[in-house]
């Protein structure tokens, strides 16, 4: 990740509303032409880091994700 915003990074949270939608952009360096598949995990020294397997690649390189479970 190069980038983020209308979210904090760890250690300190964001207190994200319950039962409401939430947005904010995380921006990452560009992946390589022949991925077609990936996952975002956030990796932390807690428990409960989101983890979104199997994103299909887009054209725009761009993509909305639901965290709820």
């Amino acid at each position: 990740m190069i980038h983020y915003q209308k979210i904090s990074g760890f250690p300190v949270w964001t207190k994200v509303p319950s039962n409401k939608e939430y947005i904010f952009t995380l921006i990452f360096s560009g992946l390589p032409k022949s991925c077609k598949v990936f996952d975002l995990h956030e990796v932390i020294p807690e428990n409960n880091g989101f983890y979104i397997p199997a994103i299909v690649r887009t054209k725009s390189d761009v993509y909305f994700l639901d965290f709820t479970d």
